[in-house]
């Protein structure tokens, strides 16, 4: 959401990629999906799946004006703190862990929230929000979260972090004796990036 603002009409894909058998990668493109009141220049997402449980959100926003950007990822089941911008979601068989690695300065909320709409069987139900916004409005942002699915007894494997070298970043991921490296994209860049596996 940008200022509030999250009436989606359309989106679009505008590449997909499909890496070896380890990684899915797809952009969208949704600056369209958001009506010109929410001021958007650019949203872009880029979503990495690493097979089978780790998901990288990539979502790159910018608006006309200084704003505030928010990331809203919904559950059955509450969100709760875990660690430092670590949160937790789950049932009696699985469970989701969700890190939001980029910015290091961020909000970030649990709520309930009524889902509105005719086309879900949770339409008109509560359901549970962790909602990440930037800690300021800014003209552009970029957020980085993991998400990584687990049984309801297992503990979450994946270890990431974001390195800086210069003005490039770096997401690290580690998880079953696989460590993967993805560069974040530069700002407005729909392409994919590469995704090394060492």
């Amino acid at each position: 959401m940008i200022d509030g603002q999250h009436r989606l009409t359309k989106s679009l894909i505008e590449a997909t990629e499909f890496g070896p058998l380890y990684v899915l990668y797809v952009t969208a493109d949704l600056t369209q999906a958001y009506e010109h009141a929410a001021n958007a220049t650019h949203l872009i997402r880029h979503f990495v799946y690493l097979k089978p449980d780790i998901w990288l959100i990539i979502d790159d926003l910018a608006a006309a004006e200084p704003s505030t950007f928010e990331l809203l990822f919904h559950s059955d089941h509450a969100f709760r703190q875990i660690g430092d911008a670590q949160y937790a979601a789950g049932g009696e068989k699985g469970s989701v862990r969700l890190d939001c690695l980029y910015p290091e300065a961020v909000t970030i909320d649990c709520e309930t929230q009524i889902a509105i709409g005719a086309s879900s069987v949770h339409a008109d139900q509560p359901m549970e929000l962790l909602r990440i916004r930037n800690a300021a409005p800014a003209p552009d942002g970029m957020f980085v979260a993991l998400l990584e699915a687990h049984r309801a007894n297992d503990a979450p494997k994946a270890v990431a972090s974001v390195d800086r070298d210069g003005a490039s970043l770096t997401v690290t991921i580690e998880a079953d004796s696989k460590k993967y490296v993805v560069p974040l994209p530069a700002l407005g860049a729909v392409d994919p990036v590469e995704v090394t596996l060492l």
